[in-house]
Order: structure tokens, then C-alpha cells, then sequence
């Protein structure tokens, strides 16, 4: 691990300027998103709960924002799939 950024940090300083990082909220919000956005001096791709992503008006939002929508194994393990094989090609490209 890199760096542990806590939830009230704002000092943009501490991340990583290249290469591949994660970023992980720990908990359902849409303010998340706004936040670290704001905060991460570099571009950040979502990975977010795909019935939160199908939202009608928010859907086109998160597609433009270039979310990735993930689903449990048990729901839907095709979008599983495709979001691991999404997520690992975001980090590929930050590279």
C-alpha cells in the first residue's frame, strides 16, 4: 500500500501523480464521487453497484463520468466479469 488518504484529508500532495492507484470508499454515497473527484489531482474512474448505476438521468452521469458498474457473482457473474476486466484495463492505461 502506497498511501491511506483518511476521510477528512484534503492534501492532494499525498497521492500519487502516475502509475495505477485505487481508491476505495468504503460505504454507498453519491457524494463520494464529488468529493474525491474534487480532491485527486489525477484522473479517478468509480467502480459502483450496478443497480445504482441503472438509475434512470443518474445512469447517463455515471456512463459519462466512465463508472464501471459491478454485480455480485450471485446476481450477475458476467458483470462481474466484465467489470474486473475493466477495472484491470483502467489500471493498465494508468500505467
Amino acid at each position: 500500500m502506497h498511501t491511506v488518504i483518511s476521510p477528512g484529508k484534503r492534501d492532494s500532495s499525498t497521492f500519487r501523480r502516475r502509475g495505477p492507484a485505487v481508491l476505495i470508499c468504503n460505504h454507498v454515497s453519491y457524494v463520494d464521487a464529488a468529493r474525491h473527484r474534487r480532491s485527486v489531482p489525477r484522473p479517478v474512474r468509480f467502480v459502483m453497484d450496478h443497480q445504482i448505476f441503472k438509475i434512470p438521468v443518474l445512469s447517463f452521469i455515471f456512463r459519462t463520468g466512465r463508472a464501471i458498474p459491478i454485480a455480485p457473482a450471485r446476481e450477475d457473474p458476467d458483470a462481474l466479469e466484465r467489470a474486473y476486466d475493466q477495472i484491470a484495463k483502467a489500471l493498465e492505461e494508468a500505467t
